[in-house]
């Protein structure tokens, strides 16, 4: 098809609705994970509801999405379709509640408070949850939104804990680019000097055969750790 708001190509789509006993207007081809209707037109997924809506109605207001009365996700009957407030949209509410599901079931507790993403990441270590309602792709920043409340125009989340792939609300803060962006290069002056380390405390060397790294990205001497193990279980000479 050509362009989705070309009013043929329109006509052409919802020519494809069919009608059933309750006087919906049900899409029968592809939905979103939602269950809304959509088609794809020249590369794009608009929503058939919404072409429904527009081709009715006119254009829907910036703020404003769609809900079906009759409750039928499928339905793209005019009649059947109001315009509402996002924030009072059943439809979103009842989509933010899935996002919140979706989540929460990709999550790893650990035992210093980080909620590790355990699904797909990119490349910088950012977890990745989509959804066709949004251009949002950042599992922390979806975190935030639904925990915490829309990020403010302008800003940017800041990862207190420094995990990328952490979605704990409650490390993540919205930042100005600035803060962000210093925050960052402290960070990254505190790991070059700790890099630049070559040895623990009681010179043992930092080598790959006596170095492991912790999940918080600290790293250890085997050496020391084989140590303190021993002196554990060696009995002290009081106890003889």
């Amino acid at each position: 098809m050509g362009d989705y708001r070309n009013k043929n190509t329109i006509e052409n789509v919802l020519a494809r609705l069919v009608k059933d006993e309750n006087g919906c207007h049900v899409w029968m081809g592809a939905a979103c994970h939602n269950g809304q209707p959509k088609v794809k037109i020249g590369g794009k997924y608009p929503m058939v509801h919404r072409l429904a809506y527009e081709a009715t109605n006119g254009p829907v207001e910036t703020g404003f999405d769609i809900h079906q009365t009759c409750g039928n996700k499928r339905c793209a009957n005019p009649n059947h379709l109001v315009a509402l407030p996002r924030p009072n949209n059943p439809s979103f509410i009842r989509d933010h509640r899935s996002m919140k599901e979706r989540l929460m079931s990709k999550i790893r507790y650990t035992a210093y408070g980080c909620w590790e993403w355990t699904a797909g990441r990119n490349p910088a270590g950012y977890g990745q949850l989509q959804t066709s309602q949004s251009k949002e792709r950042q599992a922390h920043r979806w975190s935030y939104k639904i925990f915490v409340g829309e990020i403010p125009e302008g800003l940017q989340i800041d990862h207190l804990c420094k995990n990328p792939c952490c979605v704990n609300p409650d490390h993540l803060e919205a930042v100005t680019p600035a803060v962000n962006l210093a925050r960052g290069l402290a960070r990254a002056t505190i790991i070059a000097h700790k890099r630049a380390i070559t040895h623990c405390p009681k010179g043992h060397q930092y080598d790959d055969a006596n170095t492991y790294v912790s999940k918080s990205g600290k790293r250890n001497c085997r050496r020391c750790q084989r140590e303190r193990i021993r002196c554990r279980l060696t009995p002290s000479s009081s106890s003889t």
